[in-house]
């Protein structure tokens, strides 16, 4: 009696096992997305380097994909003129491609990630006040997404921004 009740419950869990879901799995192939990107923008003390914090998600492993993060600043900079040629100060991801030909890559397994991007000048000092920021995954897999915000840039004093 107790071998069949055992046996019962041994082959109850094994059925509950194989039917629970895989909440913890993640999704694969699909089309990059962005859940958020921070409204704020920290910029450090000297202003060499600011940093954007962001929540993303992509498919198609590492090799090949690709992270643009753009802060532009300036009395130009509105929703109408957001290119560079109307800005007083530029930062922007593309210095990776001096360390690395890919530039800079993601961890595109399907998973979210909160990612903080350090940013540098590519032309002028940000200051403290309204910017544009523009945050772009593209995927090996062909897939891109953007998001496009106004933001407020805050000095920082201490080492992320916190």
């Amino acid at each position: 009696m107790k071998r069949a009740a055992l046996a019962a419950v041994a082959t109850a869990g094994a059925v509950l096992g194989l039917a629970a879901p895989a909440a913890a799995a993640p999704a694969q192939n699909t089309q990059p997305e962005i859940a958020w990107v921070n409204d704020n923008v920290f910029l450090s003390a000297d202003g060499s380097s600011a940093t954007v914090l962001g929540k993303y998600r992509c498919s198609g492993g590492q090799p090949g994909t690709h992270l643009w993060v753009s802060v532009k600043q300036g009395p130009g900079i509105d929703a109408e003129h957001t290119t560079s040629n109307y800005a007083s100060a530029w930062y922007d991801t593309n210095y990776y491609f001096g360390q690395d030909p890919a530039g800079m890559t993601l961890d595109c397994d399907g998973r979210w990630h909160v990612s903080r991007i350090t940013v540098k000048p590519v032309f002028g000092t940000l200051d403290a006040g309204s910017a544009y920021i523009q945050w772009c995954v593209y995927d090996s897999l062909g897939g891109d997404a953007a998001q496009n915000q106004f933001s407020t840039v805050k000095i920082n004093h201490g080492s992320h921004g916190s």
